[in-house]
């Protein structure tokens, strides 16, 4: 028998990270930061995340990115010895999580998985393990919330097509949508506590008083 070298040898973490490019990422930091900056905060916050998920050692993780050929993305997967870059496939970021998942589901061990994306670098390891420990408590989905409206993280223990269809992705809405959407299905639902996302100007204040992030 071989011992996992993680908290959770059952699970997988899916990261979403788009690519690094400059005016193409966080652009509602654009008018705020300009172009460069914002693209620098998006690539910190990404390298944050990816070290959380190197140092807690809670579940393997993959990397999705919407273009995995990218200089950037590749300096991430030097950088944090991922083994592979996954290419995100669909049209909006339902069709993308729900195609990662589908992939994840059918090519690992995992019974169940996380599905995270860079935006939040107030989610520690307690919190990705609290959601996978939800799972095995009896919840089917469980949801993180964002302050937002939408969330931070989805876990899941099957392919629910439900999640990932007919969601205003990108509205105040997303988790009110999603949380229906899952109890129409008859799904056990459990929700983490609310965090805070980089997504907007106001946001990026909130970064100062988080213990090794830097903001330089």
């Amino acid at each position: 028998m071989t011992l996992s070298l993680y908290q959770h040898g059952d699970a997988q973490i899916l990261l979403f990270a788009r690519a690094p490019v400059v005016g193409k990422v966080k652009t509602r930091l654009i008018p705020t930061l300009g172009k460069q900056a914002a693209c620098d905060l998006h690539e910190k916050l990404v390298h944050h995340v990816l070290a959380l998920l190197a140092t807690s050692a809670v579940s393997e993780s993959r990397l999705y990115c919407d273009a995995p050929e990218h200089p950037g993305a590749q300096q991430w997967q030097r950088e944090n010895r991922t083994r592979k870059l996954y290419r995100q496939r669909g049209s909006d970021l339902g069709k993308r999580m729900l195609a990662a998942a589908a992939e994840s589901f059918d090519e690992t061990d995992a019974t169940y998985l996380l599905l995270i994306g860079s935006d939040c670098p107030f989610i520690t390891g307690n919190y990705l393990a609290s959601a996978i420990q939800a799972l095995k408590d009896g919840a089917d989905v469980v949801f993180g919330p964002a302050m937002d409206g939408g969330y931070v993280l989805l876990g899941i223990n099957g392919l629910y097509d439900c999640l990932f269809e007919n969601i205003a992705w990108g509205s105040g809405q997303v988790l009110q949508q999603s949380v229906r959407a899952a109890e129409r299905e008859g799904l056990v639902c459990a929700q983490l506590e609310p965090l805070a996302d980089i997504d907007r100007p106001e946001d990026v204040a909130l970064l100062g008083g988080l213990d090794g992030f830097d903001l330089g």
